[in-house]
C-alpha cells in the first residue's frame, strides 16, 4: 500500500509472507517482531501516527534475521531486503532501530560487519532526523523481548549477553526519555500497549 510521504508500506499479507512463509529462520525473533508490531500499532492509534506504518515497521524491524544473520549483520540484511522490495521507510527502521545513539559502536551485540558497512550506517544515520516512528520502534525494541520487560530489565539481559560497550547507561537514559516522551501522549503506561 502507498502512504503519502512514506512510500510503499507492506500490507499484512506481505508482512506475513516475510515473517512466516518465506522465512528459513523461523524462531523466537518472529514472536518478538509481531509483538513490537502490534504494540506500535496500538500506540500509533492513540497518538495520531499511522497504525499501518507503525505495524509494518515494528513487525519488520528485525527482518534481517531471516537469513540466520545475527549481530550487526542483520541490520544491513534487513535494510537491503526491504529496499529491494521498494519498502524504503521500513528499511530505514530496520537500520535505525538499533541506534538510539547515532554511533555505530553503540550497537549492543556482535559487530560482524566490515568497514564499508560501518561507514554506510554512520553516513546514513548522520543524514536523517529521527521521527516518531524511529523513536517508537527504538523504545519498544528496548523494552520488549518475547514479552514486555521494561527498559531496565531488557537492558540488563543485553548487558549479560553482550557486555558493556561504554553506552549501557546512556542508552537506558535515552530510552527513559523516549518512554516519557510517548507516555505524555498516551492514556496509559507503555506496558499496557504491549499485547
Amino acid at each position: 500500500m502507498y502512504k503519502e510521504n512514506f512510500g510503499n508500506i507492506p500490507n499484512r499479507d506481505k508482512i506475513n509472507y516475510f515473517l512466516k512463509e518465506d522465512n528459513p529462520n523461523f524462531g523466537k525473533w518472529v514472536k518478538h517482531s509481531y509483538l513490537i508490531g502490534r504494540s506500535a500499532k496500538n500506540i500509533a492509534e492513540e497518538i495520531g501516527l499511522d497504525p499501518d506504518i507503525a505495524y509494518a515497521c515494528g513487525c519488520l524491524h528485525d527482518i534481517g534475521k531471516y537469513d540466520k544473520d545475527k549481530g550487526a549483520r542483520h541490520i544491513i540484511k534487513g535494510f537491503e531486503l526491504l529496499r529491494s522490495e521498494t519498502f524504503f521507510f521500513p528499511a530505514r527502521i530496520a537500520l535505525t532501530h538499533s541506534f538510539i545513539i547515532k554511533k555505530v559502536d553503540s550497537y549492543s551485540g556482535k559487530m560482524n560487519i566490515d568497514y564499508k558497512d560501518k561507514k554506510f550506517i554512520e553516513d546514513y544515520l548522520f543524514q536523517i532526523e529521527y521521527n516518531d516512528y524511529d523513536k517508537l520502534i527504538q523504545l519498544l525494541d528496548g523494552s520488549i523481548k518475547y514479552k514486555y520487560l521494561g527498559i531496565e530489565e531488557r537492558a540488563r539481559i543485553n548487558l549479560e549477553k553482550y557486555g558493556d560497550n561504554g553506552y549501557y547507561q546512556i542508552k537506558i537514559e535515552k530510552l527513559k526519555e523516549l518512554e516519557e516522551y510517548f507516555e505524555k501522549k498516551l492514556k496509559y503506561p507503555i506496558a499496557n500497549y504491549a499485547k
